[in-house]
C-alpha cells in the first residue's frame, strides 16, 4: 500500500482538485483500490466524491453497517486516536467509481488539535495488518496549515506532493512544507506537482519552451523533483467546481483531466 500527503501551505492551489482526480484515474483506470483521507474540516474532498445524501447512505468497505453521521465518526476517531478499529467503520464507498473509497472530512476536525496528540495515529491505523490489506493506494487531503492533524499525514506518508501554481504565495507555501519536511526526521519523498499553470492558457502566445523553462525553474528554486507533467488549466475545471462536479467526469478529455490521467498512470507504474 502506497501512501501520498498532498498538502501546501497556501490554499486555493489544487490540493483537493489533484486528490479527487488523481484517485478517480489510479481507480478507473488502473483498476487500484483508492483510499481518500480527507483531513480537511471543510470536507470538499468528501463531498466531492460522496455527491448527494442518498449516496452518503450506502454500505462501506466490507458491507459494513449502513452510513451513520461521518464528520463525528472521523473526528471521534481521530480524537480516540485511532483504536483498534476496522476500516469498514470509518470507510464509506464514493459515488463515481467502485473501488473507490473515503474516510471522511467535515466539521468535527477543526479542533482537532485540542484532542490528538499522537503523531502516529493515522500511520498506525492505515498500516494496521486488516486495514493496509484492503487498498492499494492512500491519498491525504490535508488543509493548508501544519498542525498535528498534518503531521499525522506527513508521518504516514510515502511520498509528499506540494501542488504549486505560479503565484508567489503558492511557491512560498510549498517552500515552508519543504523547509519543515527537511526540518524534520521524516523518511518521505517530496515531489513538486505545477498546477493550472497560467502560462498554459496563454498557448497561442507564448512558445511552449517558454512555460517549460518556468517550470523547471520551479524545482530548482524549490529544491524538489518535479512531476513529468503539469496540470494545463482549463475553463472546464472552474466550470466543474461551480457544478459541483469531478472534473474527470464532467470533462474526461479537457487539458487538465488529461494531464491528471497521465499523472496517475506515471504513480501506477511504481514511480
Amino acid at each position: 500500500m502506497r501512501v501520498i500527503g498532498i498538502m501546501n501551505r497556501k490554499g486555493g492551489v489544487g490540493k483537493t482538485t489533484t486528490v479527487c482526480n488523481l484517485a478517480y484515474w489510479l481507480a478507473s483506470g488502473h483498476g487500484k483500490r483508492v483510499l481518500v483521507v480527507d483531513l480537511d474540516g471543510q470536507g470538499n474532498a468528501t463531498d466531492c466524491l460522496t455527491g448527494p445524501e442518498h449516496c452518503r447512505a450506502e454500505q462501506g468497505v466490507g458491507d459494513a453497517a449502513p452510513h451513520k453521521d461521518t464528520t463525528l465518526t472521523l473526528g471521534a476517531a481521530y480524537g480516540m486516536e485511532f483504536p483498534d478499529m476496522p476500516m469498514s467503520e470509518l470507510a464509506r464507498k464514493s459515488c463515481v467509481w467502485p473501488q473507490l473509497y473515503v474516510l471522511p472530512g467535515g466539521d468535527g476536525l477543526f479542533d482537532l488539535g485540542d484532542r490528538l496528540e499522537r503523531v502516529d495515529a493515522l500511520k498506525r491505523f492505515l498500516h494496521n495488518e486488516e486495514n493496509k490489506k484492503q487498498f492499494d493506494y492512500v491519498l491525504i487531503d490535508c488543509p493548508p496549515e501544519f498542525n498535528i492533524a498534518v503531521l499525522n499525514a506527513i508521518e504516514a506518508s510515502d511520498r509528499i506532493l506540494i501542488p504549486t501554481t505560479d503565484s508567489g504565495a503558492s511557491k512560498k507555501g510549498a517552500a515552508c512544507v519543504i523547509e519543515e519536511l527537511r526540518g524534520g526526521d521524516y523518511d518521505v519523498r517530496v515531489t513538486v506537482l505545477p498546477v493550472m499553470w497560467p502560462g498554459v492558457r496563454r498557448r497561442q502566445k507564448r512558445e511552449a519552451k517558454d512555460i517549460a523553462r518556468e517550470i523547471t525553474a520551479l524545482g530548482e528554486e524549490l529544491g524538489c523533483e518535479l512531476t513529468p507533467t503539469a496540470i494545463s488549466w482549463t475553463p472546464k475545471a472552474g466550470e466543474a467546481d461551480r457544478a459541483d462536479k469531478l472534473l474527470a467526469l464532467f470533462s474526461p478529455k479537457c487539458a487538465a483531466s488529461m494531464a491528471y490521467r497521465w499523472l496517475a498512470r506515471w504513480l501506477a507504474e511504481g514511480r
